[in-house]
C-alpha cells in the first residue's frame, strides 16, 4: 500500500511539475512579447515628440534669431555705435558713471526707447545695442533697476563671433538680471568694419512652454541641460559633458556657475530589453529619442517612462500562478480522492503519535518544573537557611567583641534572608506542593501575589468561586493556564495591572486573566504560529473538556479566558 501510495505521489509531483513549467514558459513569452511591443510603442511616441519639439524651437528661435538683423540695419543704431568708432575700447569709467551717461545721452536715450517698444512688439526679453568695445550703450531695460546699459560683454563668445563679422548665439545667464537664457547677435558693419552689434535675447524661463506637455530637456553645446521640464535637472551636465573639460573661469563667465551635477543616464540592467534606461535613481525605466538642432548647437531629448515594466512583471506571476494553479488543481482533484483515502489510516496513526507527544511534552514540563521547584526548596533553601544561621552568629560575635564590621555582617544575613524567601516563592510557583491541599483559589491568590512582589506589578487575584476542584490534575492545569498567562503578560505587554478571576455557575467553571499592557499579537488560527506558550495552554485547557479564548482588549491590553464544564 505505501509503495502503491508513493507511486502515485511521484506520478502526481512529475505531472505538476510539468504543467507548472510549461505555464511559467507561457506566461514568460507573453510578457516579453508585451513589453518589447510597449517599448516599441513608447519609443515610437517620443521620437516623433522630439522631432516636432526640435522644429518648434527652430521655428521660435528662428524668428528671435532675425530681430538683431533687422535692427541692425537701422540709421540710429548705426549712427549710436559710430560715435564710439571702430577702435572703440572698454570704457575706462566706473560702471556707475557709464549707465548715468549714456542713460542721460539724448541720443542713446531715443534708441533704449525705441529698442524698449521694439522687445514688447518683437516679443523679446532684452534688446540691446553694444559698441566696438563690447560696451553695451543702449538698451530696452533701460529704466529697470538691473539696467544692461554699462556692462561690457567682450568675454561673450556672440561679441566674439560678430567682431569676426558673423552672427552670434549663446546660452548664457545675463550679467544683470542673472536670468538664464538664449543670446541672438548681429554685427552692425558700415563699408567692412566693425562698429558694434545688436543682442537680443530671450529668457529660458520664458521658453519652458515647448516643454511642458512633454517629459523633455535640452541641452546646449557644452552638454548643459538649459531648459527642462523638471525645473530640478537645468544646469545639470550630461556624461561626458564638454562644460566638464572647461576652465572655471570660462564656467563662470557663461553660466555663473562652476558647479553642474552630473546627469545620470545608463543601461536600465536588463539584458532582454537593451533599449530600457536608467535616469537619476527613478525606480522605473525610460526609453528615450534625441533631435539634433544644428542651427543652434543644441539637442532635444525626450523621454518616456516604461510604468508597465514592473506591473507587467507582476502579471507575468500571476498569469504564470493562474494558468499553473488551474491545471495543478485539476490534476489535484484527479488524485485527490485515490490519495485522500490511502491518507486517512495514515493520519489517524500521525494523530494519535501527535496527541501521546504532547501529553509526553506536559507531562515533562511538569515534572521538570517539580523538580526543580523541589530542588531549590529542599536543597538550595536549606542551604541558604545553613547560610542564614552562619552569618547571623558571625554577627553577634562581631557585635559582642564591638567591631564596626557587625553591621554589615547584618546587612548580609538581611540579604540571605531576603534570598529565602524569593526562593522559597519561586519554588512554590513551579511546584505549589504546600497550596495544593488549600484548593485553587489559594494557588491563585499566592500567584498574584509572587507576581507583586517578583515584578513589582499591581496583581489582584478576584474568586467569584462557590465550588471545589477534586481532580488535582484539573486544578494543576488551570494553576500552570494562569501562570503562562501571567508570564506572557509580564513578557510582552508591560501591563500596568494583572488580573486573575475565577468564577463558576452550576455548569461551568471559568478562569480569565486580564492585562491592561500594550497587548500580544494574536494568531490568526490554529495554524498561524502560535508559541509553544500558547499551544501549552490550549492543550491544557483542551485536555479538561474546555475552551480557551485569547482576545484584545478595546481599551488596551488582552483577555484570555478558559472555559471548563463544572
Amino acid at each position: 500500500m505505501i509503495k502503491t501510495r508513493r507511486k502515485y505521489i511521484l506520478i502526481f509531483v512529475a505531472l505538476l511539475v510539468v504543467w507548472n513549467v510549461f505555464s511559467w514558459l507561457v506566461a514568460r513569452s507573453f510578457y516579453h512579447s508585451r513589453v518589447d511591443e510597449i517599448i516599441a510603442q513608447k519609443t515610437k511616441l517620443s521620437r516623433d515628440r522630439a522631432g516636432d519639439l526640435a522644429d518648434s524651437i527652430t521655428r521660435n528661435l528662428s524668428y528671435l534669431d532675425g530681430i538683431p538683423d533687422l535692427l541692425s540695419q537701422l540709421l540710429r543704431v548705426k549712427n549710436a555705435t559710430m560715435r564710439f568708432g571702430e577702435g572703440a575700447k572698454p570704457s575706462a569709467l566706473p560702471l556707475k558713471e557709464r549707465k548715468k551717461r549714456w542713460t542721460n545721452d539724448p541720443v542713446l536715450n531715443n534708441l533704449s526707447q525705441y529698442l524698449e517698444l521694439a522687445k514688447v512688439s518683437l516679443n523679446a526679453d532684452i534688446i540691446f545695442v553694444i559698441n566696438a568695445g563690447g560696451d553695451c550703450i543702449a538698451a530696452s531695460n533701460w529704466n529697470t533697476k538691473g539696467t544692461t546699459i554699462g556692462t561690457n560683454f567682450v568675454d561673450r563668445e556672440y561679441y566674439r563671433e560678430n567682431k569676426a563679422g558673423r552672427r552670434g548665439r549663446q546660452y548664457a545667464v545675463g550679467k544683470t538680471t542673472n536670468i538664464p537664457g538664449l543670446y541672438f547677435s548681429t554685427p552692425v558693419m558700415i563699408d567692412g568694419h566693425f562698429l558694434g552689434a545688436v543682442v537680443a535675447k530671450i529668457d529660458v524661463p520664458n521658453l519652458s512652454f515647448m516643454v511642458h506637455e512633454i517629459n523633455a530637456f535640452v541641452i546646449d553645446k557644452n552638454g548643459v541641460i538649459v531648459l527642462a521640464r523638471d525645473k530640478k535637472l537645468e544646469m545639470h551636465a550630461m556624461p561626458g559633458a564638454l562644460i566638464n573639460r572647461q576652465t572655471e573661469q570660462m564656467q563662470v563667465a557663461r553660466y555663473k556657475r562652476s558647479s553642474f551635477p552630473a546627469f545620470q543616464i545608463g543601461g536600465w540592467g536588463d539584458g532582454q530589453f537593451p533599449a530600457l534606461m536608467r535616469f537619476q535613481d527613478e525606480h522605473n525605466p525610460y526609453v528615450y529619442s534625441v533631435r539634433d538642432i544644428p542651427l543652434y548647437d543644441m539637442k532635444a531629448y525626450v523621454v518616456d517612462r516604461v510604468d508597465e515594466y514592473h506591473s507587467l512583471d507582476v502579471d507575468k506571476l500571476w498569469f504564470a500562478f493562474l494558468l499553473g494553479m488551474s491545471g495543478s488543481v485539476l490534476i489535484l482533484m484527479a488524485g485527490g480522492l485515490i490519495l485522500y483515502l490511502t491518507s486517512l489510516k495514515a493520519k489517524g496513526i500521525a494523530l494519535e503519535r501527535a496527541n501521546r507527544a504532547e501529553q509526553r511534552i506536559i507531562s515533562i514540563s511538569e515534572e521538570t518544573q517539580q523538580r526543580i521547584g523541589g530542588e531549590l526548596h529542599d536543597d538550595l533553601g536549606q542551604l541558604l537557611t545553613g547560610v542564614a544561621f552562619m552569618s547571623e552568629v558571625l554577627s553577634q560575635k562581631l557585635s559582642n567583641k564591638g567591631y564596626a564590621e557587625a553591621a554589615e555582617a547584618s546587612k548580609i544575613t538581611d540579604f540571605i534572608n531576603e534570598a529565602i524567601d524569593k526562593t522559597r516563592r519561586l519554588a512554590q510557583g513551579l511546584y505549589p506542593v504546600e497550596l495544593k491541599a488549600a484548593g485553587l483559589p489559594a494557588m491563585l491568590d499566592n500567584l498574584a501575589l509572587n507576581t507583586e512582589w517578583i515584578y513589582h506589578i499591581n496583581c489582584e487575584f478576584v474568586s467569584v468561586y462557590d465550588q471545589s476542584i477534586e481532580d488535582p490534575l484539573t486544578v494543576i492545569h488551570l494553576f500552570r493556564i494562569a501562570q503562562e498567562a501571567v508570564n506572557n503578560a509580564v513578557k510582552h505587554g508591560n501591563p500596568a495591572k494583572i488580573t486573575l478571576r475565577l468564577s463558576s455557575t452550576p455548569h461551568a467553571i471559568t478562569l480569565e486573566i486580564s492585562d491592561d499592557g500594550s497587548g500580544i499579537a494574536l494568531p490568526a488560527g490554529p495554524d498561524s504560529g502560535a508559541g509553544m506558550g500558547l499551544r501549552s495552554m490550549q492543550y491544557r485547557a483542551s485536555l479538561l473538556g474546555g475552551t480557551l479564548h485569547l482576545a484584545a482588549l478595546p481599551q488596551g491590553g488582552t483577555r484570555l479566558v478558559v472555559n471548563l464544564p463544572a
